[in-house]
C-alpha cells in the first residue's frame, strides 16, 4: 500500500511537470455564449511581461515585441529568437507589423531615432530595411506613434521628419508625402485616399486633408471633448474614438466619429461600429479616456476608468471582466487590449498575458446557482419543469427562469434515484425501500413499499405495461407492483441488479450489471428460465438500450460502447482502446437526426458518428458544467432537447443546432525544412508551403539529414496529438512526442512523408494534416537526363565550335583567297619535298633492317669461323694447359659476343612485333631442372647457392613457347647471379594454380635495387646507377627489357620488388594451359650407322664457311658445294641431295 501511494504521488508529480509549461484555461459559460479566457504566465514558460506589441501571423503564431527581444509562441512553447543587428539591442524592440510577404517588421526605438529590420520567421535571417527595400530611409523616434497597416499594406508617416511613405510589397518602398509647408511637430498624419493625407493638429483643434506636399485642400473643426481622442486611419477614412458623454454603465460608453474626404465629420452609427478592421495586431491603449475595441464577430471589449466590459453586438455580455480575473486567477489586467486576426483579444497583465475569446455556446446548465451543486440522478421533463432526483433530494427546475424549488413533498425519503413518467404521474425510487408517485395537478403525492429482506433496494429503471403493471428493476433484481396489496414483491426470478429495460417485438429486454436478458413476457408467472442471451457476447454492465431504425442495438456499458445485431455472435466494441474515446463508462445514448449518437461519461458529453465511426468529446471547456456525468441521470423532452445530469447538475442542449461548423477546426502548419549535407555541417532552410507545395521536392543524394518542424496552434488548451509515417516503408503511423521529426540518410528514391495533427479524444474534429513529396536524386553520374543532357551539350559545343569556325573561315576565305593563291605552288613544292623525305625515310628504315641482318650475318660468320675451330681445339687432349686456358677465353668471350648479338637482333625483331609465337607442349618440372641444373656449376664456382623449390603434381605438362620462356627464367637467374655476393642464396619458386596460371619467383639475397630505379629496370638500354662498386658483371640494359617484352607477348607480366642491401625478387605471372593427355617420350636411337651417310648440299657465298662446314660434314657425309643460290639451284636440279645447309643471306638467289 505504501509503496503504491509513492508510485501515484511520483506519477501525479511526473504529469505535473509535464503540463508546466502549458496555458491555463477557464470558462465562463453564458447563455448562447461561452467565454474562453486563456493565459500563460512565467511559469508556463513566459520569458517576460513587459510585452511592448503583439501580433498574429498567416500561420496562426504569436509574436511579441518584449524587452527581451522578439518572442513568439505557438500556443504551448515561448521561443525568444535571435536577432544578429550589432547596432541594434533586443531591449528597444517597440513595434511589430508584418507584410504581404509575410515577413516580420521590427521597429526598435534607439536615442532620438527609429531603426527598422526585417525578419524572415521561416528561415530565421533578419536583413536591415536599407537592404530588404533597396534603399535608405531615417525616422525620428516619434514615427513609431503613426507606424499603422492599412490591409496588406505598411504605412510610415513620421511627424518628425514630415515625411513618409507605404509599402505593398516586392522588396519596393513608395515615397508618396513630405509636408513642404507646416514645420511642426504638432501634427499627425494618416494615409487618406488618391495619394491625400489627413493631418490632425490637437493645438489647432482641427483636422486638415493636404496633398503629398502638405498643402491643405479641406480642413474641419473638433471640440474640446474630442482632442485626446485616439485615431485611426483606414481605407481612407479617418476614425477617432473619443469618451461618451454619456455616464458609465451605458451600452455606449464611448462615442466614435469619421472624416470623410469632402463630406465632414460623420458620426459613426451602431452597426457600422461591427464591421471596422482595424487591421493586423492594432492595439488600443487606456490614457484617461474608455475605448472599445472590437472583433469582426461583433464582440466589443470596452476599457473604462472603472473596469473591462464585454459587450455583445451592442448588449452586456459580461460586466467587470477584470474584477472576475482578479478574483478567480489573481490577474490584474494592464488597460491595454489587442485584436488578432483570429478575432480573439490578447491583453497584458502583471507577471502574464491574457487571451480571450468568445464563442458559441449550445449548452445551458442547470441548478449552478444551488451553493453546491447536486450530483444527479434520475431526471424528468413534464412541461416547463425539469424534475431531479439528486444526493440532496428531489428538485424542480423551471426551464424558463431556470429557478429551482425543493420538493419538500418527496423529500420524505431522501436521495432519489431512477425516475420515470406514467399517465402523468411522475415515478421516483428513492434510497431505501420506497418508491413515490408524484402528481403535478395538485402537487399530491403518495408512496409505495417495496417488500423483501433488502433495506435498500436502489431503483434503478421503471417499466409500464398496461395489462401486467409496474415493474421495477432494482440493486437486487426484478420486483412487480400488486395492486391488492399496493406493495411491490420480488419475481421468483433470480436476477442481477437490473438498470434499464426496452421493449421490441421479441419481447422486453433488460440492461443488467452481468449482461443482456431478454423476456418472452412479463407476467407474475415468470420463471427463472427467461433466457440470458449469448453470456459470452454480451459480458459487461448494460446502463441504456438503444435500437436504431435499421434494428441495431447500440448499448452503453461499463466498457465503452457496444454495437450489436440482435442474435448475431458478435459485437463491435468502440472504447478507449479501440478507438480512443475519452472514456469507457458510457450512461446513456440518443440519436439525432444526422444519425449521431449522443452520450454522457464519465469524461463529458461525447457525439459519435454512426457512419464515420469518428467522436467529438465536449467538456467544461466547451461549456459544460461538469466532464463527470451520472448513469440513471438522463432525458430527452419533447423538443428533442438532452438533458443529462453529472455531478454538479445538470446540462442540457438541442444535438440538431450543433454541426461540424461548431467544431474548432485544427490547422497545421510547416514551420521548417531544414537539410544538412554530408560535405557541410550547416543547414539549409528550405521555404515551402506543405498546404499548397504539390511538386515533388528534390533534395541531392548527399544529404545526411532531414529536419522537419510544424506545429498546430493551440490557444485554448488542446491537447494536440502528431504522428508522422513515410508511406513507401510503412503503413502504420509514429506517434510523436514533439512536433518535429529528423530523417538520417534518406535512401535514394521517391518517398511522400506524411504528418498530422487531432486532437485527443476529439477525432469528429478533422484531423490536419499536410504531405510532402519528396524525391532524394541519384548521384550526377547516373542521372539518364545528366547523361543525355550532357551528350546533347558535347555536341552542342561540338556543333558550336563547328559552326564558329566554319563562320569564321568563311570571313577569312575572302583575305586568305590571295594568300592561298600565292602559297599553293609553294606548298605544292613542300608536299614534293615531304613526300621524297618520306620516300627517303621508309628506304633508309628498309636500309637499316637490312644493315642489322647484314651486320648479324658479317658479324656471326667470322665469329663461327672463329668459335668451331676453338672447339675442335678444345677436344684435343694432348693440348697444353696453358692453351687451354687460353683456347677457353677465346670461347667464351666468342659466345657472349653472339649472345649479345642475338639479343639485340632479337629485341629489334620483338620492337618490330615480326616475332612469332611457337607454342609446344612440354614438363615443366624438366624445364626447370634442367634451367637450374645448367648454372649450377657457375654458382658453385661462385660461392653462391642455387635452389629450386617447387609446388605443382609431378609429371605436369603445360602448353607455351618453351624457347622463350627459357629465355627469360636464363636471364632472371642469370641476373640473380650476377648481383649476388659470395654467400648469397639464389631461389627459384615455381607453383601452379588451378586456374591455369604459373606463378615463378626469382629471389636473391644481392645488392638490391633502390626504390627510385625499380620503376625503370625493365626500360631498354636502361642501368642501375651505382652498381660499378659491386664489380659490375657486364651487360647493356637489354636483358630485362626482352624478358618483359617475351612476357607481354606470351600474355603474361613481370614484375620486381627490392630493397636494397637485401636482395631482390622477380615474380612472372604466365597464363598457360595444362595438357591432360599423357605424352610417351621415345628414347632416341643413338646408335651411329656404319658407312657413309646420305649427301649434303652446303649452300654459302663465304668461302671460308664452306670450307669450315666441308671439314665437318665429309668425315660422314657426301658434301656438295655451292657458292650462291643459282648454283645451289643447279645442282638440285641434277643431283639428289638428302639435306640442304644453306645461308639465307647472299647477295645473288
Amino acid at each position: 500500500m505504501i509503496l503504491s501511494r509513492i508510485f501515484i504521488f511520483f506519477c501525479i508529480f511526473f504529469l505535473s511537470l509535464q503540463v508546466s509549461h502549458a496555458q491555463e484555461v477557464d470558462n465562463i459559460p453564458l447563455k448562447g455564449r461561452l467565454i474562453r479566457i486563456s493565459f500563460w504566465r512565467k511559469s508556463h514558460g513566459l520569458p517576460t511581461w513587459h510585452i511592448r506589441d503583439l501580433i498574429q501571423d498567416n500561420r496562426g503564431m504569436i509574436w511579441m515585441a518584449t524587452d527581451q527581444g522578439l518572442v513568439s509562441l505557438d500556443g504551448k512553447k515561448f521561443k525568444i529568437h535571435e536577432v544578429p543587428i550589432p547596432e541594434i539591442k533586443a531591449k528597444d524592440l517597440y513595434r511589430l507589423l508584418m507584410d504581404k510577404e509575410h515577413r516580420l517588421w521590427l521597429f526598435y526605438h534607439t536615442g532620438d531615432s527609429t531603426s527598422i529590420c526585417v525578419y524572415d520567421p521561416i528561415q530565421g535571417q533578419v536583413e536591415a530595411l536599407a537592404s530588404y527595400i533597396g534603399r535608405s530611409l531615417s525616422f525620428s523616434s516619434i514615427a513609431l506613434g503613426t507606424l499603422c497597416k492599412v490591409r496588406d499594406t505598411i504605412w510610415i508617416l513620421d511627424p518628425g521628419t514630415r515625411r513618409g511613405g507605404y509599402y505593398a510589397g516586392n522588396n519596393r518602398w513608395t515615397e508618396t508625402f513630405q509636408d513642404t509647408v507646416t514645420h511642426e511637430e504638432s501634427y499627425m498624419y494618416f494615409p487618406a485616399s488618391a495619394g491625400k493625407i489627413w493631418m490632425v493638429n490637437k493645438i489647432m483643434k482641427a483636422v486638415y486633408l493636404s496633398d503629398a506636399f502638405g498643402n491643405i485642400k479641406e480642413s474641419y473643426s473638433i471640440r474640446d471633448s474630442q482632442i485626446s481622442s485616439y485615431w485611426v486611419g483606414h481605407c481612407g477614412t479617418l476614425y477617432f474614438i473619443y469618451p461618451s458623454e454619456e455616464k458609465r454603465g451605458s451600452d455606449s460608453p464611448v462615442s466614435i466619429l469619421k472624416c470623410v474626404e469632402g463630406v465632414g465629420v460623420l458620426p459613426v452609427i451602431a452597426q457600422d461600429q461591427f464591421n471596422l478592421e482595424w487591421g493586423n495586431g492594432m492595439s488600443f491603449r487606456y490614457n484617461s479616456i474608455p475605448i472599445r475595441s472590437n472583433n469582426q464577430m461583433g464582440i466589443e471589449l470596452v476599457i473604462h476608468e472603472n473596469g473591462f466590459d464585454l459587450y455583445d453586438k451592442g448588449k452586456l455580455l459580461y460586466k467587470d471582466l477584470d474584477q472576475y480575473l482578479q478574483q478567480e486567477h489573481r490577474l490584474k489586467p494592464e488597460k491595454t487590449v489587442y485584436v488578432l486576426e483570429d478575432q480573439s483579444f490578447w491583453m497584458l497583465a502583471i507577471d502574464a498575458i491574457i487571451r480571450l475569446e468568445v464563442l458559441p455556446n449550445y449548452f445551458t446548465n442547470y441548478l449552478q446557482e444551488v451553493e453546491n451543486p447536486p450530483s444527479t440522478r434520475g431526471l424528468e421533463v413534464m412541461g416547463d419543469t425539469l424534475y431531479v432526483n439528486s444526493y440532496q433530494g428531489h428538485l424542480a427546475v423551471n426551464l424558463l427562469n431556470k429557478r429551482w424549488r425543493k420538493m419538500t413533498e418527496l423529500n420524505r425519503y431522501p436521495l432519489g434515484l431512477g425516475m420515470a413518467v406514467y399517465k402523468d404521474n411522475l415515478w421516483s425510487g428513492h434510497h431505501g425501500n420506497m418508491i413515490s408517485v408524484y402528481s403535478p395537478i395538485g402537487n399530491r403525492c403518495k408512496f409505495i413499499p417495496i417488500l423483501g429482506d433488502e433495506w435498500n433496494y436502489q431503483t434503478n429503471a421503471f417499466f409500464f405495461n398496461d395489462r401486467e403493471g409496474v415493474f421495477l428493476g432494482t440493486a437486487f433484481g426484478l420486483f412487480k407492483y400488486h395492486s391488492d396489496s399496493k406493495v411491490f414483491r420480488k419475481t421468483n426470478n433470480n436476477y442481477p441488479q437490473i438498470n434499464c429495460f426496452y421493449k421490441n417485438t421479441h419481447g422486453i429486454w433488460m440492461g443488467s450489471s452481468e449482461g443482456l436478458f431478454l423476456l418472452d413476457s412479463l407476467s407474475s408467472h415468470l420463471d427463472i428460465n427467461a433466457r440470458h442471451i449469448f453470456p459470452l457476447i454480451i459480458t459487461t454492465a448494460v446502463k441504456q438500450i438503444y435500437e436504431d431504425k435499421e434494428g441495431v442495438f447500440w448499448l452503453a456499458t461499463a466498457e465503452g460502447l457496444w454495437r450489436w445485431r440482435p442474435f448475431s455472435m458478435s459485437v463491435d466494441v468502440f472504447n478507449e482502446a479501440t478507438v480512443g474515446l475519452p472514456s469507457n463508462q458510457i450512461h446513456a445514448i440518443y440519436e439525432d437526426h444526422l444519425e449521431r449518437l449522443w452520450m454522457s461519461s464519465d469524461n463529458g458529453i461525447i457525439c459519435f458518428d454512426k457512419k464515420s465511426q469518428q467522436f467529438h468529446t465536449f467538456t467544461v471547456g466547451d461549456g459544460l458544467s461538469s466532464n463527470e456525468f451520472n448513469y440513471l441521470s438522463h432525458c430527452r423532452d419533447e423538443q428533442g432537447r438532452l438533458y443529462f445530469g453529472c455531478v454538479s447538475g445538470v446540462t442540457s442542449f438541442q444535438p440538431d443546432s450543433i454541426n461540424k461548423n461548431s467544431y474548432n477546426r485544427l490547422k497545421l502548419y510547416l514551420t521548417a525544412f531544414k537539410i544538412r549535407s554530408a560535405n557541410t555541417s550547416n543547414e539549409q532552410n528550405l521555404t515551402i508551403d506543405a498546404n499548397s507545395h504539390k511538386e515533388p521536392l528534390k533534395i541531392a543524394y548527399s544529404t545526411e539529414q532531414i529536419s522537419i518542424e510544424f506545429y498546430a496552434p493551440a490557444f485554448s488548451g488542446e491537447c494536440i496529438q502528431y504522428r508522422w509515417r513515410i508511406s513507401k516503408f510503412d503503413s502504420t503511423w509514429t506517434i510523436l512526442t514533439e512536433p518535429h521529426i529528423n530523417i538520417f540518410q534518406p535512401h535514394i528514391g521517391a518517398y511522400t512523408i506524411e504528418i498530422e495533427a487531432s486532437v485527443l479524444g476529439n477525432n469528429l474534429i478533422p484531423k490536419a494534416s499536410f504531405y510532402i513529396d519528396l524525391i532524394v536524386e541519384d548521384p550526377f553520374y547516373l542521372n539518364t537526363d545528366y547523361l543525355v543532357f550532357g551528350a546533347i551539350l558535347i555536341s552542342g559545343l561540338i556543333v558550336g565550335v563547328f559552326r564558329w569556325r566554319q563562320q569564321r573561315l568563311q570571313h577569312l576565305s575572302k583575305r586568305l583567297s590571295k594568300e592561298v593563291a600565292e602559297k599553293t605552288i609553294q606548298l605544292q613544292q613542300e608536299r614534293d619535298t615531304i613526300a621524297k623525305q618520306a620516300e627517303e625515310l621508309k628506304c633508309l628504315d628498309e636500309e637499316k633492317s637490312r644493315f642489322f641482318q647484314d651486320l648479324s650475318h658479317e658479324i656471326r660468320n667470322p665469329l663461327t669461323l672463329i668459335l668451331g675451330p676453338v672447339s675442335e681445339l678444345l677436344k684435343q687432349e694432348e693440348l697444353p694447359e696453358s692453351y687451354r686456358e687460353k683456347l677457353e677465353r677465346v670461347k667464351r668471350n666468342t659466345r657472349k659476343i653472339m649472345a649479345l648479338i642475338e639479343e639485340v637482333l632479337e629485341l629489334t625483331r620483338l620492337e618490330a612485333g615480326v616475332v612469332p609465337l611457337e607454342h609446344s607442349e612440354f614438363i615443366l618440372e624438366a624445364l626447370l631442372e634442367r634451367l637450374v641444373g645448367e648454372f649450377e656449376l657457375r654458382a658453385g664456382a661462385e660461392g653462391k647457392a642455387l635452389r629450386l623449390a617447387h609446388h605443382f603434381p609431378d609429371g605436369l605438362m603445360i602448353r607455351t613457347d618453351m624457347r622463350k620462356l627459357e629465355k627469360v627464367i636464363s636471364n632472371l637467374i642469370d641476373n640473380a647471379l650476377k648481383y649476388t655476393p659470395a654467400g648469397g642464396v639464389v631461389l627459384v619458386q615455381a607453383r601452379w594454380q588451378e586456374e591455369g596460371v604459373l606463378r615463378l619467383e626469382v629471389r636473391d639475397t644481392g645488392v638490391g635495387i633502390a626504390g627510385e630505379h625499380l620503376g625503370r629496370i625493365f626500360n631498354r638500354y636502361y642501368q642501375v646507377p651505382g652498381v660499378e662498386a659491386l664489380e659490375r658483371k657486364g651487360g647493356f640494359g637489354i636483358g630485362l627489357a626482352m624478358c618483359r617484352s617475351y612476357m607481354q607477348l606470351l600474355g603474361g607480366e613481370i614484375t620486381a620488388e627490392s630493397t636494397p642491401g637485401a636482395g631482390t625478387a622477380m615474380r612472372l605471372v604466365l597464363p598457360c594451359g595444362e595438357v591432360k593427355s599423357a605424352v610417351v617420350m621415345k628414347e632416341l636411337d643413338r646408335t651411329e650407322p656404319a658407312g657413309r651417310l646420305g649427301r649434303i648440299l652446303v649452300v654459302d657465298d663465304e668461302p671460308e664457311i664452306l670450307d669450315y662446314v666441308t671439314s665437318l660434314l665429309s668425315d660422314r657425309h657426301e658434301v656438295i658445294r655451292a657458292g650462291s643460290g643459282e648454283e645451289a639451284w643447279s645442282i638440285l636440279a641434277r643431283e639428289k641431295v638428302e639435306l640442304v645447309i644453306s645461308d639465307l643471306v647472299m647477295p645473288e638467289g
